[in-house]
């Protein structure tokens, strides 16, 4: 999603949504340290979901009337003149085989570079895009507050609690899919309406399941591409953000009468009609779980997701989102559900971003890769609630079927093998390094060079060891640390672990006791 910077102190920029039911253009004003403002928006209906949900690819028909869109964009973008453009696709893409063969028919036809999101990434955009949407953003998921984005392939259910980021899950029943999935069944069902509750309702129970026990909802928050029809429906002014459940209510039964005269909905296009309802039930059903009186419903797209995401990086727009602090909250939460040594855990997470700060000059890695560390320090141990002895392997299948918003696919492999291979017991040449891309495996095994000796600084599980200060010198690297008991058996675990760090640096690290200081009487 790269945009050409500009020098100005405000500047033009457009984003293309390729959704799964319709692609949109949004081309706004960037104003520096300003949120974007709009300047044209044009929507235009193509259900390119309903090929790859029920097909598992697109059809070229399908690709070749997004050409023909896309094409219409270009020439509206031309008379803008020269505007960086960042154009996205999402599930409907990203699902479909025939994905590659999309891509560079639209590149060779188009000129447009699209970039297929991650569903990681996705939603960690429409989290930005609420965060500098609604306001009173920090105080409303100050509160236990989960955060329901339905799109038309899947919804993400995302749990706020202090601030923070507790979970956030994927669940594959967005309105298109369910749609496309029981479209054949509304002529034989006596109640439609209830079947596909009923339908939905069986997916959502897994939330109560694996979702945090016995908690209190303060808010939900609704999100997603047929929020802006509901709030139509709803009679919301622009400037609302909530509406009471029992309006809610009214709204869903009308949706749910077959008899309901059309004139209610007449200027809602037909193709967005049909997801109402399956949108409504999901909203419904998330709400007779919270148990909230009201529902929040914010008016905003991916598109202009898409452009906040450029005022943040390119013109210092400020926003109450730290993805970085959601990573690490989520790590930890996972952390705590396969039960690791909480204690342990974050004392490698120090002693290993402590060494990482020591050892700059030598590593030569960015904050990104720190971010990483302390990811994989956190979890490092959590395949031992699969197997003690071969806690690698259950370390890695946890972390591979984990999703953390925010991360790209390449640094979750990324993190899930630096969990894996804490120990060091692994060489670049091993099959599942050889899955990264080539410079990402010498970040790797810097990493976990890093990671086994902070490790081994703390192999009895009892905190005794505190890095103050590395210099390297003509014998190596000294470690120069401070123990508050016998340390017999972190230094020789070190001396076990050491030789890694001297195969990937070159360079052999060394313990140096200092004494601790005495306390005055």
């Amino acid at each position: 999603m790269a945009t050409r910077t500009s020098s100005k102190e405000k500047s033009l920029a457009a984003a293309i949504d390729v959704g799964s039911h319709e692609t949109v253009m949004r081309i706004a004003e960037m104003h520096m340290g300003k949120a974007p403002i709009d300047i044209e928006v044009v929507h235009r209906t193509l259900p390119l979901g309903s090929d790859t949900y029920s097909e598992g690819r697109i059809s070229q028909a399908l690709l070749d009337q997004l050409i023909k869109i896309l094409q219409s964009f270009k020439q509206k973008l031309a008379e803008y003149g020269d505007i960086p453009v960042v154009i996205t696709a999402t599930s409907s893409f990203r699902e479909a085989s025939n994905v590659a063969y999309g891509v560079e028919q639209i590149r060779r036809c188009t000129g447009f570079e699209i970039d297929v999101l991650p569903n990681s990434i996705e939603t960690s955009l429409h989290l930005l895009g609420l965060a500098a949407t609604l306001q009173h953003y920090r105080d409303v998921v100050n509160e236990t507050t989960l955060i329901v984005d339905i799109r038309a392939g899947s919804i993400q259910l995302s749990l706020y609690d202090q601030g923070t980021l507790i979970n956030s899950l994927n669940f594959r029943i967005g309105a298109l899919r369910v749609r496309e999935l029981l479209g054949d069944l509304e002529r034989q069902a006596i109640d439609y309406s209830a079947l596909l509750a009923e339908f939905i309702g069986g997916d959502l129970t897994y939330y109560t399941t694996l979702g945090p026990k016995r908690t209190t909802y303060k808010h939900v928050i609704v999100i997603g591409g047929n929020v802006r029809f509901m709030r139509h429906l709803l009679k919301m002014e622009p400037a609302e953000s909530s509406v009471d459940v029992s309006a809610f209510k009214e709204m869903y039964a009308h949706l749910a009468d077959r008899n309901e005269t059309v004139p209610r909905f007449a200027d809602i296009p037909d193709e967005h009609r049909t997801l109402l309802l399956p949108t409504a039930i999901i909203v419904d059903e998330v709400v007779r779980h919270a148990g909230v009186d009201t529902i929040i419903m914010p008016k905003f797209s991916l598109s202009s997701c898409l452009l906040h995401d450029i005022a943040v990086r390119r013109f210092k727009l400020k926003v109450p989102y730290d993805m970085e602090a959601d990573l690490i909250s989520s790590a930890r939460q996972v952390a705590r559900r396969y039960r690791t040594d909480k204690r342990h855990a974050m004392r490698v997470e120090t002693l290993a971003l402590t060494l990482f700060d020591l050892t700059k000059k030598m590593h030569g890695l960015k904050k990104e890769e720190r971010l990483c560390l302390q990811l994989a320090a956190i979890l490092h141990n959590v395949g031992k609630y699969i197997a003690i002895q071969d806690d690698g392997s259950g370390t890695l299948a946890v972390l591979s079927a984990t999703e953390f918003i925010g991360l790209t696919p390449e640094r979750k492999q990324l993190v899930s093998l630096l969990a894996c291979f804490h120990n060091g017991h692994v060489s670049i040449s091993e099959y599942h390094v050889r899955q990264l891309p080539e410079p990402m495996r010498l970040v790797l095994m810097k990493l976990i060079a890093i990671l086994c000796v902070a490790n081994a600084l703390d192999a009895g599980h009892a905190g005794k060891i505190q890095l103050i200060r590395a210099k390297q010198t003509e014998r190596g690297l000294a470690l120069t640390y401070e123990a508050s008991a016998d340390e017999t058996l972190e230094r020789w675990h070190f001396k076990k672990h050491s030789p890694f760090f001297l195969n990937v640096f070159g360079v052999e690290p060394y313990l140096v006791k200092r004494q601790a200081r005495e306390t005055e009487a």
